[in-house]
Formats: C-alpha cells, sequence, structure tokens
C-alpha cells in the first residue's frame, strides 16, 4: 500500500510539472531581409502574424514550449544597379516586390507574465532557438517602368534565434490574463536568395 501512494505522489507531482496548455496570440511583424548576391539592397516585409504556443513543460513561474510564429505578408525595397550599355556605365533603380511566408518553429524558455495561463506577473520574458523557414516571390520593376523584367523566387532555412518581453494587460483577478508581447527574431538562411533575415513583432496574446 505505501508504495502504491507513493507512485500515485509521484504520478501526480509529475502531471503537474509536465503540465500542457495552448497558447496564442495574434499582431503583426516586419522583417529586413539583408543583401545576398541575387537581390542587392535590404527588402522590407510587412506582415499579419499568427502564433500558436504549447507548453509542455510548467513549473511555478517557468514553462518550456514549442511555437510558430506564422508570418504572411508583403515585401516590398529598392537598389541602384550599375551596368555597361554598350558605351558606358548607367545606373538605374529596380524596384522589388512581392509576397512572402515566415514560418519558424522556436523552442523558448519563459519566465513572469505570459508563461503559463494563470501568471499574473506585470513582466515576463522569454528566449529560444529553432528552426527557419521563408520562402517568397519577388517581381522586378527596372527603372521604375512599371513593367516586370524578371522575377526572383526562392526558399530559405536555417538557424533561427528569438527573445522578447511580455507586459501585462487587464485586471490581475481575471482567469486568464492577457499580455503584449514584443518579439526579435534572426534567421541565418541558407540560399543565397535570403542569407540573413531580422524581425521585430507585437502581438497581442490571449
Amino acid at each position: 500500500m505505501k508504495k502504491i501512494i507513493l507512485s500515485l505522489g509521484l504520478l501526480f507531482s509529475l502531471s503537474t510539472v509536465f503540465s500542457q496548455s495552448f497558447m496564442q496570440g495574434a499582431g503583426v511583424a516586419f522583417f529586413g531581409v539583408a543583401p545576398s548576391s541575387t537581390l542587392s539592397g535590404l527588402l522590407i516585409n510587412e506582415s499579419l502574424t499568427y502564433s500558436p504556443r504549447f507548453n509542455f513543460f510548467e513549473a511555478g513561474k517557468v514553462s518550456v514550449s514549442v511555437g510558430i510564429p506564422l508570418s504572411l505578408g508583403i515585401s516590398e525595397g529598392t537598389h541602384d544597379a550599375t551596368y555597361f550599355n554598350g558605351y558606358t556605365n548607367s545606373t538605374h533603380t529596380n524596384t522589388y516586390f512581392g509576397l512572402f511566408i515566415n514560418a519558424p518553429v522556436y523552442f523558448n524558455f519563459n519566465f513572469g507574465r505570459g508563461a503559463t495561463k494563470h501568471n499574473t506577473n506585470k513582466f515576463g520574458f522569454f528566449a529560444g532557438a529553432g528552426y527557419g523557414f521563408y520562402t517568397a516571390t519577388y517581381a522586378t520593376d527596372n527603372n521604375g517602368s512599371g513593367v516586370v523584367t524578371d522575377d526572383n523566387s526562392g526558399t530559405s532555412t536555417g538557424l533561427a534565434l528569438d527573445a522578447g518581453v511580455r507586459l501585462g494587460v487587464g485586471r490581475k483577478h481575471v482567469k486568464r490574463p492577457k499580455n503584449i508581447e514584443i518579439r526579435m527574431t534572426y534567421m541565418n538562411g541558407s540560399s543565397d536568395l535570403i542569407k540573413s533575415l531580422y524581425g521585430l513583432g507585437c502581438s497581442f496574446n490571449f
């Protein structure tokens, strides 16, 4: 009987520590695509973001989670290109525009506000790493002519890092305290199209 009680106590403790919960948020994010040999010049991405997250470990004020902050949006940018036209060097401006999807997978350590569903701390933070996935299609308008002359499309993957803070909003006694999250991200891309991706996002977690 004593062994049974100890086993049940251990099982209860493990179920409490390794509790599982689903959390989510939505907001906006901005990304900068660093120069590459294919698309020179910084491309700016604006997007809407949906961030589902699953806590697979919770203990007090901390949790460990896996999440996929999915961003869908448009990208745009300009670059001054110089070429030889047969007689002399000529410079014109290329305008890039297109659509993109950013869907990294992050494993995060979370502390304080937003770490769990019921944490009422005013402040929280998180940091982690994972695997990034970015795909985009860019059209090029040479010299502002309005005529699309070529397309650049591609997918980039690689190591992804993220970190940020969560600020409590609403009253402390509510059943599920809400928070505003500010997230900074970086991906070291594997393709020649997108070598580095920097991001800054703001979302409301509910």
